[in-house]
């Protein structure tokens, strides 16, 4: 770089992203602290023309110059500090300080389909979005390419991650997008859902509100492989055992979430419900470790439990924000039914930890676990429970068929 004085060009970090070093005199502007680091490049003493010329063909001549370790290192400090949409992120929190920064997880596989739409509805939320991540888990829909086209068309930038094999197990997708996220809240939006244009913003306030607060989500209309209606909501089925604690908007301590909410059943439906403080989410992973991945179908339900045994708070938007997109043959269907309860009473057993004293709650989880075994075929007579009586379920609601979203 020839220039006697320039605040920041950018042909520094152009040439430094491709792994280029970079010679200039010394006192040329702000980037020239950057060739501290003597692995990017060097400094010419100012305006000293004969030193440049015996400095530069020397280091050209010199092959640690393009060593492989410095080329790449070049390369990693533009990624990690100087990218684009990190500059535009920083320019928004000048003017809004409190701004968040929104890590988007899409898990994919064979959903190519459904793409698009999902995309478009990331793509379409009111409050800015810092980075969509879409891991590919081995798809043969060619779902990578859909989802980079659809970027491309629509002139987003996307990261798009593929497995050459499914990894069978989603959860460890999950964990592998929460390592690569940068974001302050991390959104697990999977590819075959839906959601509204303010599910992002109406989430982020709630959490933002409270530095307590761990989770947040919303309530759910499920829609079929459709996309028409089946039910306009969940809330018949969250006051199913006579709790009608998310009929409306609600703050929970976690543990009282846990034991009203968790316990017994997982009222947290759909993931991608979720908007997730990154850091607690980082910590639920951790201190779950290989547990995580020991659930075909219950590994959602068992991150929410570990979520609140670490304490906090969490956010409920009784507004039907997300569009829960459900399968006539999906994973919990097609599972082994002893499997499934296994599982469940895994999860349930976790739980439990929380209340060893609590007698009434242990016989609401045996009473369930009896239902479901009597349901499944698992044992023939369900086991007697004294109960006291209580209003009886909410019915099931009617599907009702929407408008076919495009």
């Amino acid at each position: 770089l020839t220039s006697r004085e320039d605040p920041f060009p950018s042909v520094v970090l152009e040439a430094l992203a491709l792994g280029v070093p970079v010679a200039t005199f010394d006192w040329g502007g702000g980037y020239v602290e950057l060739l501290n680091d003597k692995n990017l490049g060097f400094t010419i003493p100012y305006m000293d023309v004969e030193a440049a010329a015996q400095m530069i063909p020397a280091a050209l001549g010199d092959p640690k110059t393009y060593d492989k370790k410095r080329v790449a290192h070049r390369q990693a400090l533009i990624r990690e500090r100087y990218q684009f949409p990190d500059y535009c992120a920083d320019l928004l929190n000048y003017l809004n300080p409190e701004r968040k920064r929104i890590s988007v997880i899409v898990p994919n596989y064979n959903y190519g389909h459904y793409l698009e739409d999902r995309l478009e509805s990331i793509f379409t939320q009111t409050y800015p979005l810092y980075e969509i991540i879409v891991l590919d888990d081995g798809s043969s829909d060619g779902s990578a390419e859909i989802a980079t086209e659809v970027g491309e068309r629509y002139k987003r930038i996307l990261k798009v991650v593929s497995n050459e094999k499914n990894s069978g197990n989603v959860f460890r997708q999950w964990q592998r997008g929460l390592s690569m996220a940068s974001g302050d809240y991390v959104w697990i939006a999977e590819a075959d859902d839906l959601s509204r244009p303010d599910f992002i913003a109406s989430l982020v306030a709630r959490l933002a509100s409270d530095p307590e607060s761990t989770f947040a989500f919303s309530d759910s209309v499920a829609i079929d492989e459709k996309g028409l209606t089946m039910y306009e909501d969940y809330k018949g089925y969250y006051a199913a055992e006579g709790d009608d604690g998310l009929s409306r908007d609600g703050i929970f301590p976690a543990s009282e979430f846990l034991r009203r909410f968790l316990a017994v059943r997982n009222l947290v439906l759909n993931v991608s419900s979720v908007l997730w403080d990154r850091e607690h989410l980082m910590q639920v992973f951790e201190s779950l470790g290989g547990d995580a991945f020991n659930f075909t179908c219950a590994g959602d339900w068992r991150v929410y439990v570990e979520s609140c045994r670490l304490g906090g708070t969490v956010h409920y938007a009784a507004e039907t924000l997300n569009l829960h997109r459900r399968h006539a043959k999906s994973v919990t269907h097609s599972l082994d039914k002893k499997k499934h309860f296994d599982e469940i009473a895994a999860v349930q057993e976790a739980a439990l930890e929380d209340f060893p004293n609590d007698k009434a709650l242990k016989e609401s989880v045996a009473r369930h676990q009896a239902e479901m075994k009597l349901h499944w075929g698992l044992k023939k007579e369900a086991p007697v429970v004294k109960k006291e009586k209580k209003k009886p379920a909410a019915k099931p609601q009617k599907a009702v068929a929407g408008k076919k979203r495009k």
